[in-house]
C-alpha cells in the first residue's frame, strides 16, 4: 500500500478545521498581504496557506509585501499599528493603549488578535491586527485559505473573527455592508443574530462558579455541585495540603488559592487549551483560578502537584522546567498513587533516567516526559542542602 504524502495528509486535515471568510472560489483573483514588518511576512509565508495549500491552486496568484496589492488583500500589522489605526472609520473598533478594544470590550492579552472586513468599494480588503506575529499569521492564512478554496470553510460567513486561541473566539455579520455616496466605509454595526462569542461564554461560565471557602484554597464549582460531598472532601484535602506545602517552600498566602472544578475536559480543553488531570493556567491567560480541574477522586495527587506548582509560582520562585516539576512533586510527595521515591529503582533499572543537562534545559526537550523525569528531579531536590525548598535552591 503506498504512503499518502505526508503534506497531503496535512492539507487534508487543515481543511476540517479552517475556518474561511466567506467569499467565493478565487479562481483567477490575486490574493495579497500587506504589511512592512518583515518578521511578520516569514511568519505568514511558513504557514500552511502559502507551504501546502498555495502551490496547489490554479489560476491564483499571491503576493506578499509592503506594497501587495490584488483582488482580495490582508492589511495586517502589529499593535499600535498605526496603518490599521488609520482605516477604521465606522468600525466598531479602535486601538487604545496596545489593547484591541472592539465593540466597546478591550481585549488586552498577548494573544489576542482580530480580523475583520472593511466595508466600501474596491478590492475585499481584512485588516488584521494583534500582539503576537504567529497569532496575526494564523489569521491570515485562515482568511487566505477560505477566499481561495471553498473545500476550505466550514460554512461560516463572518465579518470580523476575534481570537484568543484556536479555540475560543468571536465571529459576526455587519448589520450594514453598505458605503456612503463617495464610497467610504458607512457606521456599521454588528448583526447581534450572528454572533458567537466564545470568550464571554467563558467568562459567564467562570463567573457563575459557586465557593467552597477555605483558608488556603476556595473551590470554584458548577452551582448544583455545591454541597456535593466528593467536592466539599476535595476542598478541605486540597486546603490542607496547601497549608502543608506552604510551610515546606516557605511562603505565606495572603489570598487564598483559587481551584476551578470544570464540568469536563471539553470545557478544560476548549478555556485554556489543554487536557490534562490538572491545569495551571499561564500567567497571561486571564483564567478565573490558580488551578483548574476536572474532578475524579482518583486523581488527588494530579491535584496537589498543580497546587503545588502554583504555591511556587505564588512564592515567586522560577526554575527550569523540569526542574519545576520536582519541586512541586517534592511539595506534594504523591505520584499516580504512592511516593515519588517508589519508581526511582523501576527508572534507573529501565536506564531512562534524565541526564543532568536535560534536567536543567531551558525549555523542554519533545523527548521528555514529566511522567518519568519529575520523580527524578524531585528526587535531586531532595538531595540539596536545606531544610524547606527556599534554602534548598
Amino acid at each position: 500500500m503506498t504512503r499518502p504524502p505526508l503534506q497531503s495528509i496535512a492539507a487534508l486535515l487543515l481543511s476540517f478545521a479552517v475556518a474561511g471568510a466567506g467569499a467565493g472560489a478565487a479562481g483567477g483573483e490575486i490574493l495579497a498581504v500587506r504589511t512592512a514588518d518583515a518578521e511578520l511576512a516569514a511568519a505568514v509565508r511558513e504557514g500552511f496557506f502559502f507551504r501546502w495549500l498555495a502551490p496547489r491552486l490554479d489560476g491564483v496568484e499571491t503576493r506578499l509585501g509592503a506594497d501587495a496589492g490584488g483582488d482580495f488583500v490582508v492589511v495586517a500589522a502589529l499593535l499600535p499599528a498605526p496603518e490599521i489605526a488609520a482605516q477604521l472609520e465606522g468600525l466598531p473598533l479602535h486601538l487604545d493603549d496596545g489593547a484591541i478594544v472592539f465593540d466597546g470590550t478591550a481585549y488586552r492579552r498577548p494573544q489576542h488578535a482580530l480580523a475583520l472586513r472593511r466595508p466600501g468599494g474596491g478590492p475585499e480588503t481584512w485588516l488584521v491586527v494583534g500582539r503576537q506575529r504567529e497569532r496575526i499569521a494564523f489569521l491570515i492564512n485562515q482568511l487566505l485559505a477560505g477566499a481561495a478554496d471553498e473545500r476550505y470553510r466550514r460554512g461560516e460567513d463572518f465579518d470580523y473573527l476575534l481570537v484568543e486561541s484556536r479555540y475560543l473566539r468571536r465571529t459576526g455579520r455587519w448589520l450594514d455592508r453598505a458605503t456612503t455616496g463617495d464610497g467610504t466605509a458607512a457606521r456599521v454595526a454588528i448583526d447581534r443574530a450572528s454572533e458567537r462569542d466564545g470568550m464571554a461564554e467563558r467568562d459567564r461560565d467562570w463567573q457563575g462558579k459557586a465557593a467552597i471557602p477555605g483558608r488556603r484554597v476556595v473551590l470554584r464549582v458548577p452551582p448544583r455541585r455545591r454541597t456535593e460531598a466528593a467536592l466539599v472532601e476535595l476542598a478541605r484535602q486540597l486546603d490542607a495540603a496547601a497549608a502543608a506545602m506552604a510551610q515546606r517552600i516557605p511562603v505565606v498566602l495572603e489570598r487564598p488559592l483559587v481551584v476551578v472544578v470544570e464540568e469536563d475536559y471539553v470545557a478544560l480543553g476548549r478555556y485554556l487549551g489543554r487536557v490534562e488531570e490538572a491545569v495551571v493556567p499561564e500567567a497571561d491567560a486571564g483564567a478565573a483560578g490558580d488551578v483548574h480541574l476536572v474532578f475524579h477522586e482518583q486523581d488527588l495527587d494530579a491535584y496537589r502537584f498543580a497546587v503545588a506548582a502554583a504555591l511556587l509560582r505564588r512564592a515567586g520562585i522560577e526554575l527550569p522546567p523540569w526542574l519545576a516539576d520536582g519541586a512541586a512533586l517534592w511539595l506534594s510527595r504523591g505520584w499516580y498513587g504512592q511516593p515519588y521515591g517508589g519508581y526511582l529503582p523501576a527508572l534507573a533499572a529501565g536506564d531512562v533516567l534524565p541526564t543532568a543537562a536535560e534536567l536543567l534545559a531551558a525549555e523542554r526537550q519533545r523527548d521528555g516526559s514529566r511522567v518519568l523525569w519529575a520523580p527524578v528531579a524531585a528526587a535531586v531536590i531532595e538531595r540539596l542542602r536545606g531544610d524547606g525548598l527556599r534554602r534548598k535552591l
